[in-house]
């Protein structure tokens, strides 16, 4: 909650800014001074295109390596990763536009996890995506040198990988059973929202380099998951015994939904041709 308070302060004082200085009606020493500080002629670039790639830290239950006590949600055990987004902007007024967003998130699942106090074994890594739209201003801060702030929301799906554990028990010597556990989420998807602040300095008239830092979060919904079990056991009296000790293996879908809130401070550094 720190985090994301912290942006949105950032976020609101910049939007703040940009709103009062090109406000008609504000008095007009002070709507020079603004301007004089923040506003400085730039060329006339109405539309950006930037690639960026950097870091994503997980926090909250999207980090947790706990096992959650609650049946309807899952924690995600997520590793911190890699970031990546392509931007497409358009400048409305001034300093004040319009950006969509295309992102995508990789993260490790941490072996520290445990079901029932069997390690996990992961089939891959998370994937969160992020296709987002909102607000965005690029204010001037000199001829080359620029803060910039966005606030965007939208569609935030993910991908949880399959999880599979094995454990063995002794039975006093006389039989052992092996238990092979695997589970499986279908494709989550939810409103999600990214609070960005950064900073652009042009290396030309039409390109230049840019790092951001920003809060994205969602409670993202898996509609359902898949559960197999095997249970194999065996005893040195199964090959005398005319009845052998039979063996389990199933596998159930459930369609109640779960949930798992989805929190990341994403670092990324790139480059932006405005045109």
């Amino acid at each position: 909650m720190k985090n994301t308070s912290l942006v949105a302060l950032i976020i609101s004082t910049l939007f703040t800014t940009a709103a009062f200085a090109t406000e008609p009606d504000a008095p007009t020493n002070v709507k020079k001074t603004i301007s004089a500080t923040l506003l400085p002629e730039t060329p006339d670039n109405k539309f950006s295109i930037g690639l960026a790639a950097g870091t994503t830290i997980p926090l909250g239950g999207y980090a947790s390596t706990a096992a959650s006590t609650d049946s309807t949600h899952i924690n995600g055990a997520a590793q911190a990763g890699i970031h990546f987004n392509a931007t497409v902007g358009y400048k409305i007024y001034k300093i004040i536009g319009a950006m969509v967003m295309i992102g995508g998130n990789i993260n490790g699942y941490n072996s520290a996890a445990t079901i029932s106090g069997a390690a996990i074994t992961p089939s891959g890594s998370h994937y969160v995506g992020q296709y987002l739209a909102g607000p965005h201003v690029s204010i001037p801060v000199g001829k080359k040198f620029f803060i910039e702030a966005r606030a965007l929301v939208g569609l935030v799906t993910s991908h949880y990988p399959a999880l599979s554990a094995s454990e063995s028990l002794s039975l006093g010597g006389f039989a052992s059973t092996t238990v092979d556990y695997s589970y499986k989420l279908t494709s989550g998807s939810a409103f999600g929202y990214s609070f960005g602040v950064g900073a652009k300095y042009m290396l030309g008239n039409h390109f230049g380099i840019t790092l951001n830092v920003a809060y994205s979060g969602s409670n993202t919904k898996y509609s359902g998951y898949t559960v197999h079990e095997a249970v194999t056991t065996t005893s040195i009296f199964s090959a005398l015994s005319s009845t052998p000790i039979p063996n389990i293996n199933t596998t159930n879908t459930y369609t109640n939904p779960v949930h798992m809130s989805i929190g990341m401070i994403n670092i990324s550094a790139g480059g932006a041709f405005s045109f």
